[in-house]
């Protein structure tokens, strides 16, 4: 998972899509919870995923 470090170089909205994610929420109910595009959803968790290389 993540480190304390990993986690304080994520804005504030990538870490709350990074735990509905994790919670099992899909990129579309995310969205619709968030007010954003599914694609924005995406976006953000890949930058989750670089980070955690």
């Amino acid at each position: 998972m993540f480190d304390a470090q990993t986690l304080d170089v994520l804005s504030g909205r990538e870490r709350v899509v990074a735990k509905k994610f994790a919670s099992g929420m899909t990129y579309r109910e995310i969205g619709k919870a968030l007010f954003i595009a599914p694609a924005t959803v995406r976006t953000h968790l890949a930058t989750t995923a670089v980070l955690r290389r």
